[in-house]
Formats: structure tokens, sequence, C-alpha cells
């Protein structure tokens, strides 16, 4: 059996593995909209509004929906659409109990198995964290520890942990208001949790 040479063989494979699919894009548009505050709890998914926004068709948004669905970002009401979760306190007290002990884990595994670089960077980064909390700068912290979780689950080698702690965090952006920042009565600036 005469077979034909492969036509795209040739292609360098480099070229192709950072393109993202439309669906891709959509989903993590939403993610990052749901981490910044601008799609809140409880807030229906206009796909029309999206699309538009986007640039791209409502399927890609469609599929997105149902990946984040999946993911326990987005809920699915039958006839009514698709709206932002919203978290119970239990909900959040679940998913803090499921963090906590992967953070657990990440510390056996990395005292098992971290680099010295990997070590390194933990330090710094945690550095860097004292020094926004001394100055009182809380939305930084919040940044960098965000920062720090990716940073220590990396080191840990596991990438399945990896994916798991960053889903559980995904979601756990549902329990934070939008107003998190908001000045308090007093003069200082603290986190509202709440």
């Amino acid at each position: 059996m005469n077979r034909r040479p492969d036509p795209f063989a040739k292609i360098n494979t480099r070229l192709t593995e950072n393109v993202k699919t439309l669906s891709q894009i959509a989903t993590e548009a939403i993610e990052g909209m749901i981490a910044d505050g601008s799609l809140r709890s409880g807030e229906r998914i206009n796909e029309s509004h999206l699309a538009e926004h986007l640039g791209i068709s409502r399927g890609p948004i469609r599929e997105a929906c149902k990946k984040l669905e999946q993911a326990g970002l987005l809920h699915n009401v039958k006839n009514h659409g698709v709206f932002i979760r919203v978290l119970s306190v239990e909900d959040t007290r679940h998913l803090y109990e499921l963090r906590s002990a992967l953070a657990a884990v990440s510390g056996r595994l990395i005292a098992l198995w971290a680099t010295d670089a990997a070590i390194a960077e933990l330090v710094a980064m945690v550095n860097k964290m004292d020094e926004t909390i001394e100055v009182r700068q809380p939305e930084s912290n919040f940044s960098l520890n965000l920062e720090f979780h990716v940073l220590l689950n990396r080191a840990t080698g596991n990438p399945t942990l990896e994916e798991t702690d960053e889903a559980i965090a995904n979601q756990l952006f549902l329990a934070w208001p939008e107003d998190r920042w908001k000045p308090t009565k007093s003069a200082s600036r603290t986190p509202n949790i709440g």
C-alpha cells in the first residue's frame, strides 16, 4: 500500500501551540470579568452583549458557558438563562476547607521536590507581600497573594494540583464582593470580604 506523504507533516507545531479557539477566548474573558467584578454573582449572562463585546458569534459564548458551568462558576436555569453562580456561606466554607487541604499537600510536596530556585521565588514573593502590608496597600497584597498561590502550586511539580487549586480559586472570586477594597469608616483600607 502506497501512502501519500502528509502535506502537514512539516508544519512547525510551535506556530500553532499558542493559538486559542474562540471558545477558549470567551471562557478566559468571562473568567476575567468574574475575577475583576465586572460580572457579579447572580447576574445573568447576556450572550448577545458578550458576543458583540468580544467580536465573535454566540456559539463560542455558549460553549464557554457550558465549560464554566462545569467549573462551578455559572448556573443554568432552564428557560431563564445562564447566571453567575451565587455562593452561600456554606459553599464558601467548603471551598476554603478544600483549598486549605490542598495547601497542606502543596507544602509537603514542596518540602520533598521543590528546587532552590522555586523556593527563592516563593521567599521573594512573601517579602513583597510583607512590604505591601507595611505600606497599607491591600489591593497590591491581594494580587500578590494570588500570584503567591500560583507559584506555590507550581513549585509542587504537580500540574493536577495546580489546575484543581486554580478551579477552586476561580470559584472563590464569586464570594468576594466587588467593593472589597471600599474604605471603611476608619481611615485605613481593609478588605471587605465578609
